[in-house]
């Protein structure tokens, strides 16, 4: 296989997280709120002329590791999450995953539940697993930006797990960690942002618990520093907000998000950090059995290893295809797990997992102005 784009990083850190069926009976799971936005969009041209993008990727594939009893009963789980970034600037890939490795880094915290569930567990045979982790998912990913959320996830036998988000942002320029204050413009306030996100939840369906005077809690958010503020990511619909349980909503209405629209942000967002226009993609994609022979057909070649020993397939296309993501599901829990800008001519991924993991893995992608979905095995 021919040398892949510039430069892929690995790490690996163990961390942790089980679907929703592993939580106590009649503790249903909070799911993810998502405050209702206006439907205004950026004008479009009707012939896009953008340039055409180089594959900018990242592989956060994950694991599960179990701790088992001498009776083989699971005392506590994590999620090992693994990160490669291909990207062409060494350095800026460099200072992206060492900052991604600290974040990442809860080796004790973990520790210290897998200690407290030995310490618990008695034999019980309706014992539920103790659990601990911080997963993340890739959000917008181009030219410009690299844009994550974590949900961070902690079960040691209460009611129900403990939850919170965790969003961080990549300049990929220069690798520097993106804050509210680095993105704004300069005449741009955070009263600014926090007035779009007290319209956005002004607009919630009724029925989804906003605590009585959120909006002064909404306020305080924004009145903290702006310099250290990495509470939102980017999508690649616009500029998220989040709201952790019980911040201003009790905890089964879960993440309370606000996305802004990037029409809206005029004048309050740097140019820069405004998607670009994109050239027209109306590609095909086809997933192929891996062969040498077929790999040496490209040039540039990412690669989302879900099992080393598995089987190995080859994702190309005709033409070009964008917002590739690859989708891993396990139980009732769905991870991202790779997620690229764009796939062109010349360019390919290689799965490798085993064959009864490769029907939970699904491919979407964007081309002719639609997102098509696929199996990775059908």
């Amino acid at each position: 296989m021919k040398k892949q784009i510039a430069i892929i990083l690995a790490l690996s850190i163990a961390i942790a997280l089980v679907g929703c069926t592993k939580t106590p009976a009649n503790n249903p799971e909070p799911t993810e709120t998502i405050v209702p936005t206006q439907t205004t969009t950026a004008t479009k041209p009707t012939a896009p002329t953008g340039p055409a993008e180089t594959m900018i990727a990242v592989d956060v594939g994950v694991t599960t590791q179990d701790t088992t009893a001498e009776d083989g009963t699971v005392l506590f789980q994590r999620t090992n999450q693994k990160m490669y970034l291909i990207l062409n600037n060494a350095e800026v890939a460099d200072k992206i995953t060492k900052d991604f490795l600290n974040r990442l880094d809860i080796d004790q915290d973990a520790a210290t539940v897998e200690s407290a569930a030995k310490s618990a567990y008695t034999g019980n045979k309706n014992w539920t697993p103790y659990f601990y982790g911080f997963t993340y998912n890739p959000q917008r990913i181009d030219q410009k930006i690299l844009s994550f959320y974590g949900d961070k996830v902690k079960f040691t036998g209460a009611a129900h797990p403990e939850r919170s988000r965790k969003g961080v942002s990549y300049d990929l320029a220069t690798g520097d960690v993106l804050t509210l204050a680095s993105i704004m413009t300069t005449e741009a306030t955070t009263e600014d942002f926090c007035k779009l996100v007290l319209d956005a939840l002004a607009e919630r369906a009724e029925g989804d618990f906003l605590r009585e005077g959120y909006a002064e809690d909404v306020k305080r958010r924004f009145n903290t520093d702006a310099s250290q503020d990495e509470n939102w990511y980017f999508t690649t619909a616009g500029l998220c907000f989040y709201f952790d349980p019980y911040e201003i909503a009790p905890y089964a209405s879960g993440v309370i998000t606000a996305e802004i629209p990037y029409a809206k942000l005029g004048g309050l967002l740097q140019p820069d950090y405004l998607p670009a226009v994109r050239a027209a993609a109306t590609g095909k994609v086809t997933i192929s059995a891996f062969t040498s022979d077929l790999a040496e057909n490209f040039t540039h070649t990412a690669e989302l290893v879900m099992d080393p020993e598995g089987k190995m397939y080859l994702v190309h296309t005709e033409g070009v295809v964008q917002d590739i993501r690859i989708t891993f599901t396990d139980g009732d829990e769905r991870y991202t797990v790779f997620a690229a800008n764009s796939l062109s001519d010349g360019e390919s991924i290689m799965v490798q997992v085993k064959e009864d993991a490769a029907k939970n893995l699904e491919l979407s992608y964007s081309s002719n102005g639609k997102i098509a979905k696929t199996q990775i095995a059908k």
